[in-house]
């Protein structure tokens, strides 16, 4: 579901708008958390692979859609997020050796298309985070 975002001042001091791709995993969800507490306006992209909506507090807005999926664009457009913070990834070592084309398209395309997604609303700040266990796994 496409959701209409505002944009604003929320007690009397600017917020920013970020976007949390992977946001139910454990990393993302501890992000979520942190910016929820500054008062950041969020939204969680995610396609709930690995992540579950027990990691999120209530409230959260969340759309339920994998980083390839066309209709992602939509949703960074619609959002206009000023800040990305990409958690989204296929993190398991085995994984990327028996199926390294999804390896590939979630790792490699997805995070092209979060950069598209940057580009197309003007997004200048992405945040980029790898887990040093699929790194160095």
């Amino acid at each position: 579901m496409l959701l209409e975002y505002s944009q604003g001042l929320i007690k009397g001091g600017l917020y920013l708008r970020v976007l949390v791709t992977g946001g139910a995993g454990f990393i993302g969800s501890h992000i979520v958390d942190r910016l929820l507490r500054r008062a950041d306006e969020v939204l969680v992209v995610d396609n709930m692979s690995k992540g579950t909506k027990s990691n999120l507090p209530s409230g959260v807005s969340l759309e339920e859609v994998d980083i390839n999926d066309p209709s992602f664009l939509d949703i960074v457009g619609a959002f206009r997020p000023e800040l990305i913070t990409h958690c989204a990834a296929q993190t398991s070592v085995t994984v990327s050796m028996t199926d390294p084309l999804l390896d590939a398209t979630t790792n490699i395309i997805g995070g092209i298309n979060v950069c598209l997604g940057a580009v197309s609303c003007e997004c200048s700040r992405i945040i980029y985070l790898s887990t040093g266990g699929a790194l160095y796994g």
